[in-house]
Formats: structure tokens, C-alpha cells, sequence
């Protein structure tokens, strides 16, 4: 698939660099660090081997989540691989890992640091191939790239919002972040949170299968999609948006093209 260089990496993001102003959009609900053995000599609760380290991580990624279980790590990267490679295989969509004890989300960022490359590599095509339309070859849409200063853009980014709206919005993305809300949800509130422009043009735009120009500009490439580091849900939220508003234009020519039915015009 053709696709913008990118730089695609894992990071960890921590809020305490935001103030209280900011939109803080790019602050995940919990920590994106894979915490190191919680347990000396346990037993794993899916292998049942005694005496191994254990990984206790989904009540690192989702602070809803109240799992005492452990697993072992090489159970932790089985659950994950098997994931992606289910998806990959069956096309069943953007590869989601659970606890196998508590069944919540676990953070992308989080289990993607337990597998290996080539698990990694799976899942970013997967991604890319749900947000590819067909042009000048088969042309994806994702945005892989992190932003170089996040703090800059995410400034930039929450000037399309009033005071009321901001906290509005970080709400609703703890909770997207979290995956206690779907992304068409998250994208509900950023529609209901940005300013109108002029109504009868916007309405047209969206009867033409077209994203409201304050909307285009907030998740065009490189701004708000670049300051969410977890793929996933990056992904999602991508997906949530050309679905609702389909009438693209290709990245590589500029024809127009409909990412619903993938064909031009």
C-alpha cells in the first residue's frame, strides 16, 4: 500500500506535562509502560506453569479494569499474536487484545511491546489495509505518524474548542482511550463540540457524503490523528470518520473517490 513516510514507534505520553487549560487529548488514560513482573513464582492462569514471572497489565492500561490475575509472558504474547493473526487471516477488522482473566481492553501500546516484529508488522497492514482505497494502486488513508511536539500541535488543536468544549472532549477521550466509548461516539462529541460555520454550505457538504470543513481540518493528517499514540485507537477513530463522511479525495492525485464503496466520484 502507498503510504506517507512515517516513523512509526511506541511511546509513552504522561499528562502531568499538560496544564489544566490544554485540551490534553494526547494524555492516555493510563500508562503506555509495560510494567516489569508483578509476581515472583506464580502460576500463570492460562499455562498453569508454576514458578514463573507474571505480567499483570490490564489494570495498568484500563483503570476500570480490577484483574488480580497473572500471566506469564509467553501466554500474554500467545493471546496477542493469535489476535492479530485471526484478523489478518479472517478479515475480521483492527486486531483487539482482552484480558483473559477480566475480558477488558488491553492498550495497544502495551501488547504490541510483547511480540515480535513480525506481529507488528501484521498489525499496522491490517490497519492499513482498512483505511486503503483503490487510485494509483491501492492508496492507504492511516496516519501512522506521531507528531514531532506534541504539545505544539496539540495548542494548534485546541483552538477549534471553547473552554466548555475542551473539557467536553477530554471526557469523552478518557473515556474512547479507555474503550469505554466507540470511536463513532468520540467522533459524535467532536462534531457537537466544534463551532458552526455557515450552516447551509455545511449542509450541503454533509448530504454530498462530505466532512463539515472544521471537522476535515481537525482530523486531516497530521494534526489530532498524530497526537493519539495508541494505533488502535487512532485507527478506529479514522475509520469512524470516512465511514461517516465518505467522499474523500485520494491522497496520491486528488481524485475524488468514495472510501464507503471505493469507487471514483
Amino acid at each position: 500500500l502507498k503510504r506517507p513516510p512515517t516513523s512509526w514507534c511506541l511511546r509513552s505520553r504522561s499528562s502531568a506535562s499538560h496544564t489544566m487549560s490544554s485540551l490534553v487529548i494526547i494524555s492516555p488514560a493510563s500508562s503506555s509502560v509495560l510494567p516489569e513482573a508483578t509476581c515472583e513464582g506464580g502460576v500463570c492462569s492460562i499455562c498453569c506453569q508454576d514458578g514463573v514471572q507474571l505480567l499483570r497489565i490490564c489494570g495498568s492500561s484500563n483503570p476500570y479494569a480490577s484483574c488480580a490475575r497473572g500471566f506469564c509472558r509467553a501466554c500474554w504474547e500467545n493471546v496477542a499474536t493469535t489476535n492479530v493473526e485471526r484478523a489478518a487471516t479472517y478479515a475480521l477488522g483492527l486486531p483487539q487484545v482482552r484480558c483473559p482473566g477480566c475480558y477488558n481492553h488491553i492498550s495497544t501500546e502495551l501488547w504490541l511491546q510483547l511480540c515480535g516484529s513480525e506481529v507488528r508488522r501484521s498489525f499496522i497492514e491490517v490497519a492499513r489495509s482498512l483505511l486503503s482505497v483503490p487510485c494509483c494502486g491501492d492508496v492507504s488513508l492511516l496516519w501512522e505518524e506521531d507528531t514531532a511536539d506534541p504539545s505544539a500541535l496539540e495548542e494548534e488543536v485546541s483552538r477549534y474548542f471553547d473552554a466548555v468544549a475542551k473539557q467536553r472532549v477530554h471526557t469523552a477521550w478518557l473515556r474512547y482511550s479507555s474503550h469505554q466509548e466507540s470511536a463513532e461516539e468520540f467522533l459524535n462529541t467532536l462534531l457537537e463540540s466544534m463551532p458552526a460555520r455557515d450552516a447551509p454550505q455545511e449542509a450541503r457538504r454533509s448530504a454530498a457524503g462530505k466532512a463539515p470543513l472544521s471537522l476535515m481540518e481537525l482530523l486531516a493528517p497530521g494534526r489530532l490523528p498524530a497526537l493519539i499514540s495508541d494505533l488502535e485507537r487512532r485507527t478506529s477513530l479514522q475509520l469512524a470518520y470516512r465511514r461517516r463522511f465518505p467522499m474523500i479525495r485520494s491522497p496520491c492525485c486528488g481524485s475524488e473517490i468514495c472510501f464507503a464503496c471505493k469507487s471514483h466520484g
